[in-house]
């Protein structure tokens, strides 16, 4: 395998392309090029990104580039299919709890103010003229839930469009597959436990298809003394409880992507409670790692595997 690795996004995104692929470097250049024009075009944490300056236009109706629109596009599908567990105007609410800085404990009349920036009505797309429109000047984006995805996507277009046939990209975390050919073995792709500490718990095949995984592990910490997570529920307000994580496979990165983070604010007792064919569900297959007496349970799709232990003389697939 020819491994190419950048820091983008603020994280590594590695790609993995046979080592007999024509041109490998240039086409994983290629791919770091196009994912850091997606990251111009979508950040919330840097200044001189598009999404920030059409923000501090003061909202109302402006036109966005192709990378922003498609990002946008993709977290408002997700909004409606979610019922709202995955929010893109919930940037009022990360800012009201500082999460892009070192934490702060907002009053219920700040969250209730930031609440009012976000839901079905705070923004909207007309995709063909690439127009974004704002309900008020106080709606902020944030679309750190789908860029990863979309940015897996676009490379995947993009190595495909070259020819080729096999590719294992992770972007810090989430994996995509292109291919592996028919006839070759699929990728197989492990999920830690939540807490980072215990060994590969779930293992899941990839063929033309990527696996994105949510939980609080990677970014918890205490604000003023309490634990804040990272990841909010936009219905409430407030910090998603759930302990533990989930993983989610689907054949859209971007999909896979937001549905993680939608799926860890619905958490394990909604999956419980839902039927396969429910939207909400249609397209993916999930994996929730739950707390339990002796370590982690597991409530998972059929994909899913359990590893017990791995299998001898491997660590359990491709770590994610």
């Amino acid at each position: 395998m020819a491994v190419r690795a950048r820091l983008v996004m603020g994280t590594v995104l590695e790609v993995r392309l046979p080592a007999s692929t024509p041109g490998s470097d240039a086409l994983a250049d290629a791919v770091f090029d196009d994912v850091s024009r997606l990251e111009q075009a979508v950040s919330t944490w840097r200044d001189d990104a598009e999404l920030p300056r059409l923000e501090a236009a003061g909202g109302g109706e402006a036109r966005v580039s192709a990378e922003l629109a498609e990002t946008l596009e993709v977290a408002l599908s997700l909004r409606d299919q979610t019922g709202g567990a995955l929010d893109p105007a919930v940037g009022a609410l990360v800012a009201a709890y500082d999460l892009h800085g070192a934490g702060r404990w907002p009053t219920d009349a700040e969250v209730l103010a930031a609440r009012s920036l976000s839901g079905r009505t705070a923004v909207a797309l007309d995709p063909l003229r690439r127009v974004v429109r704002f309900s008020s000047p106080g709606v902020r984006l944030d679309l750190d839930a789908v860029a990863k995805g979309v940015a897996l996507d676009r490379a995947g277009r993009i190595l495909r469009a070259h020819g080729v046939g096999q590719a294992l990209l992770n972007f810090g975390g989430q994996v995509l597959a292109v291919g592996p050919p028919p006839g070759c073995p699929p990728f197989r792709v492990a999920v830690a436990s939540p807490d980072r500490e215990g060994a590969e718990l779930l293992a899941v095949d990839l063929r033309d298809a990527s696996v994105a995984t949510s939980s609080n592990a990677e970014r918890e910490r205490v604000v003023d003394g309490k634990p804040a997570g990272h990841l909010l529920d936009p219905r409430t307000g407030g910090f998603v409880p759930f302990r533990g994580s989930v993983s989610v496979l689907a054949a859209s990165a971007a999909r896979a992507d937001g549905l993680a983070t939608a799926w860890f604010v619905l958490g394990p007792d909604r999956f419980r409670a839902t039927s396969p064919s429910a939207p909400e569900r249609a397209e993916a297959a999930l994996a929730f790692l739950v707390p339990s007496e002796d370590g982690w349970g597991v409530v998972a799709d059929a994909p899913f595997q359990r590893l017990r232990p791995p299998p001898p003389g491997r660590a359990g697939g491709y770590p994610m």
